[in-house]
């Protein structure tokens, strides 16, 4: 069977690591401009020093002018600011590396070329795949180049083609093991990404749970239009308080039709609102979107608890029957458990079929929740342990008739 790791991942995580990465896109692409324009300032000061070429000297400062306006222009545009960040990214990537090439190539001389791995700890900073490997295949052809085509910078003479060829294999190899080095930070923050998306996603989904209890066990629903009705009285006697006119009673009855009512609808009978204002007072609405109830049940439920920074991954740490600390005998136990466990009735989970069982160890974090070892044999026997689960169920259900 094909393994296919993303068949039981919530479609909900990708838009929570996607609003992660952004706050901390913003932060690293304005510690990349900063750091550039460090650059860029040390450099003029030492170009304007050396007396170096007008032509080159100007050049390099409209090089830098178009690099910051294009980071401004992309970071000041709020529509779609995620992609637009990552367009930036790969920009600076590119531009970065073409600006350190041609300081190369006008200085030509042996400690120019560290800036070129310069460019690559300031690329570094965004730690993203692409960016990895973009910047890894710049440094190693840029450096094949200019060790090709200048080999007088490092002192090298035309005809020692083996000197060439060795500082290449050199120059291949220590790229290499920055791109491990690299992958390896980079699959660290990604897991943290991923991990703090599945426990927004669980929590989501736990009070959803919370919320159909409570309607089936009190068999009620909320009342939104009393919610409605005791936020405009509230608003009414704020106003009057504050002696102005209550600016949120249109707003409230704007909330009041959005879920019976399309956009354009709206629009027309609120024009003082946009299609984006509406859009944003959507988030407040109660009866499709829950996210201001998820926030109330939330803030309900844990004003008293505080929460240490250690612990803010130990759910997901102990998610798990393969610690390390554990025997392999406890390893074998726990699943042993837990797969009796899905394959009873019971009433609150129905037994879960073979078929079902295997594909989701497979396909779902549960593969990497299990020992390597543990999960072969039961992938290579499954049917053996559905015949012998099934005839230990059915003698425990003919002594409990009997």
């Amino acid at each position: 069977m094909q393994k296919d790791t993303q068949k039981y991942a919530y479609k909900q995580l990708e838009p929570y690591k996607a609003t992660l990465e952004l706050g901390h896109l913003k932060l690293k692409t304005l510690l990349v401009n900063v750091l550039t324009m460090i650059f860029a300032v040390i450099l003029v000061v030492i170009m304007y020093h050396l007396r170096v070429q007008p032509n080159y000297f100007y050049t390099f400062i409209g090089f830098f002018i178009v690099f910051f306006v294009v980071n401004f222009a992309l970071y000041a545009y709020d529509n779609d600011q995620y992609n637009n960040l990552r367009i930036a990214m790969y920009f600076n990537t590119i531009a970065l590396f073409s600006i350190t090439a041609a300081l190369i190539i006008v200085f030509q001389t042996p400690s120019v070329f560290t800036t070129l791995f310069l460019a690559y700890a300031v690329i570094f900073i965004y730690q993203d795949y692409k960016v990895m490997v973009l910047s890894n295949v710049l440094v190693f052809i840029f450096g094949a180049l200019l060790v090709m085509n200048f080999s007088t910078i490092l002192d090298i003479p035309n005809n020692a083609t083996p000197q060439v060829l060795l500082i290449i294999i050199f120059l291949f190899i220590f790229v290499m093991l920055l791109a491990l080095s690299s992958y390896i930070l980079i699959k660290r923050k990604m897991f943290f990404y991923n991990q703090l998306a599945q426990i927004k996603e669980s929590e989501i989904r736990n009070i959803d749970i919370l919320e159909e209890l409570h309607e089936i066990v009190d068999q009620e629903e909320m009342d939104v239009e009393s919610y409605y009705d005791d936020v405009e009285a509230f608003t009414e006697e704020l106003s009057k308080k504050l002696e102005i006119e209550n600016v949120f009673k249109r707003k409230i009855d704007v909330l009041r039709q959005l879920d019976k009512k399309s956009l354009v609808d709206l629009k027309e009978e609120f024009p003082e609102f946009t299609i984006e204002d509406i859009k944003k007072l959507k988030l407040l609405e109660l009866r499709v979107s829950h996210k201001m109830r998820n926030l109330a049940i939330k803030a309900s439920k844990t004003k008293d608890v505080e929460i240490e920074k250690t612990e803010i991954f130990s759910e997901s740490q102990f998610k798990s029957f393969n610690h390390s600390e554990d025997s392999m005998y406890v390893k074998i136990i726990s699943f042993v458990v837990f797969y009796v466990l899905i394959k009873r009735d019971k009433p609150y989970l129905k037994e879960v079929p073979e078929a079902v069982i295997r594909d989701v160890f497979l396909n779902s974090k549960y593969f990497y929740s299990v020992n390597r070892k543990v999960l072969k044999v039961y992938l290579d026997n499954n049917e053996v342990f559905d015949t012998i689960v099934n005839d230990i169920l059915k003698e425990e259900t003919n002594e409990n008739l009997t």
